[in-house]
């Protein structure tokens, strides 16, 4: 015998003269209700049935009366009584009714279920489970009163059922002072505390649903603030983004003194994130220790920049932070900035200004134009940065930023690396810078760059002639230094090569050579010998003078 798929189970209505109602589903064992009371075998009703696992008839002993409502369900036992004996004879019968019997199980359960389903659907009836109550939105909690044995809430969402906004709220104790947005009282009085560990803007209400764009997208400045303002209030250790939020930015985020490890996460930095409107900046401020923010993107569009760390005063330092984003200025004013880290210390640095591909330099402005990374202060840091799209990829300027790693991937703009502070020392570049100039630093000492690894300028462009305070290294490659003329007794010849450089002296009448570094400190060196062979070293943009009777032989190479 085989079972059909079927839900198992029959209805009709009663008529007051009909006594035989078919069992259209085969069955083993049944259940018999009458306007939903259950009816006993043999007291209400009998069975007919060719055998059993087979179709037949329920024959009540008295007609049901009119209107009444009969319901004929499968309620197979739940045993499993067929016993197989060591080498007797294969029943398949006797088999196949224990198959039809697990079939039929599984088929009831299947039923009771989708009936469970459906009716928890159709219950408006608040559901309360071990002390919490189930509601769909915050407005529900609102209009409802609710039992003093529960003490949790959990809300499916927030404006609407399943909007992304759902979260826990705990009872607590009195009127909270002051009410806030993640406070709501119920229609009882009693009010409600957002109890989340880790919150996102969805849980006040933002919709999360800008486009990659500059002022579109359904304003969630409200939310995202009062989510930033609950993440510090309960010192959460990880606030979420999942979304990217119109956002308007009404003051700085202020850190200050937050130092029990905030992390600001989205789930992508392509998704996840903020579209100012025009002309806000989204800043973080204070002095503090630990935070982090990662996997986010910024876009606006200002004079300035988009995304700012720290004061532009430097009164306040942000110590082991951790950044990674994605940061873009779509402004064409000439002072605009992707992103400025203004005073960050002992942190790791992971950041991209303008890393969308646009063609330039040869494209002209198209469509930003001023400068991609900014780094005012920065100290003892790992940074990473992505920049271009600008007229300037990295500018180092103003502060005292010193001792960090570079690792940088500039392209698509037209100076490369400036330097213009003379408190820029004791940097390391790697990565690759694809400029028209490659470098303009004006100021600065002791910073080392790999030429080996940052790579070439566009057609027609140079390494620069501004090379202050940069020590152009060529690794395993030495390329070929171009000796100088020797200049007149006493006027000096300086290192223009951008290298550290060895001079070479031989030959000639000379009593004194005199080196002068970058700031122009000079040391005067007595040979001890006038005609034998003697070594230098040369920085880049020292400067080299020899005091002769008759000139030396001299060469230089690479250091």
């Amino acid at each position: 015998m085989t079972v059909a798929n079927t839900v198992r189970v029959s209805t009709y209505t009663g008529n007051g003269v009909t006594v035989s109602f078919p069992v259209v589903f085969s069955f083993f064992e049944i259940a018999v209700y009458v306007d939903d009371a259950l009816q006993t075998n043999g007291g209400s009703y009998y069975i007919t049935q060719s055998e059993p696992g087979a179709t037949g008839n329920v024959v009540f002993f008295t007609a049901p009366a009119s209107n009444t409502a009969i319901r004929i369900i499968g309620d197979t036992d739940l045993v499993q009584e067929t016993d197989y004996v060591d080498n007797d004879p294969f029943g398949s019968e006797e088999h196949e009714r224990a198959l039809d019997r697990l079939t039929m199980i599984v088929q009831e359960l299947r039923r009771d279920v989708d009936d469970a389903i459906d009716e928890i659907a159709q219950d408006t009836t608040p559901l309360v489970i071990n002390s919490i109550i189930v509601l769909p939105t915050r407005a529900t909690i609102a209009a409802t009163s609710i039992d003093s044995t529960v003490y949790t809430i959990w809300l499916t969402g927030y404006s609407a059922a399943n909007d992304g906004g759902g979260a826990f709220y705990k009872r607590i104790v009195g009127t909270p002072s002051p009410v806030k947005a993640w406070h709501v009282q119920s229609s009882d009085g009693t009010y409600w505390q957002l109890d989340e560990p880790e919150p996102t803007p969805q849980m006040f209400g933002a919709k999360g649903d800008a486009p990659y764009g500059v002022g579109v997208g359904t304003d969630d400045t409200t939310a995202v603030d009062n989510w930033f303002s609950y993440a510090l209030t309960f010192q959460v250790k990880t606030a979420l983004l999942k979304g990217r939020y119109r956002y308007k930015p009404t003051a700085p985020w202020n850190v200050a003194s937050q130092n029990w490890g905030l992390n600001i996460r989205g789930r992508s930095w392509l998704n996840d994130g903020f579209a100012l409107d025009a002309t806000y900046e989204l800043a973080i401020e204070g002095s503090s220790f630990y935070w982090a923010m990662r996997d986010f993107h910024v876009i606006g569009s200002r004079s300035g920049p988009v995304f700012r760390v720290g004061k532009d005063d430097y009164s306040d330092a942000h110590n082991v932070a951790d950044m990674l984003g994605n940061i873009k200025n779509t402004s064409s004013n000439a002072s605009a900035e992707a992103f400025r880290l203004n005073y960050v210390l002992h942190s790791d640095i992971d950041l991209i200004g303008n890393g969308n591909a646009s063609g330039r330099p040869g494209s002209g402005t198209e469509p930003g134009t001023g400068t991609a990374a900014m780094v005012r202060q920065v100290q003892f840091s790992s940074l990473r940065i992505g920049a271009g799209n600008a007229n300037k990829g990295l500018v180092i300027a103003s502060g005292f930023t010193y001792a960090n790693d570079f690792l940088l991937d500039i392209e698509e703009v037209d100076k490369g690396l400036t330097i213009s502070t003379a408190n820029a020392t004791n940097n390391e570049f790697g990565g690759v810078i694809v400029a028209t100039t490659l470098y303009d630093c004006t100021a600065g000492s002791r910073n080392i760059i790999d030429a080996n690894v940052l790579s070439s300028f566009y057609g027609g462009g140079s390494t620069g002639t501004n090379l202050v305070g940069i020590e152009i290294r060529d690794g395993a490659i030495q390329a070929h230094i171009t000796t100088p003329s020797l200049p007149a007794t006493t006027v000096y010849q300086a290192n223009t090569t951008g290298k550290k450089v060895q001079v070479v002296m031989w030959g000639g009448t000379y009593t004194v050579v005199t080196i002068k570094d970058a700031t122009g400190g000079a040391i005067a060196f007595t040979p001890g010998i006038t005609n034998g062979t003697t070594t230098f070293t040369l920085l880049p943009n020292w400067s080299i003078a020899v005091t002769y009777a008759s000139p030396p032989g001299w060469a230089w190479f690479p250091a």
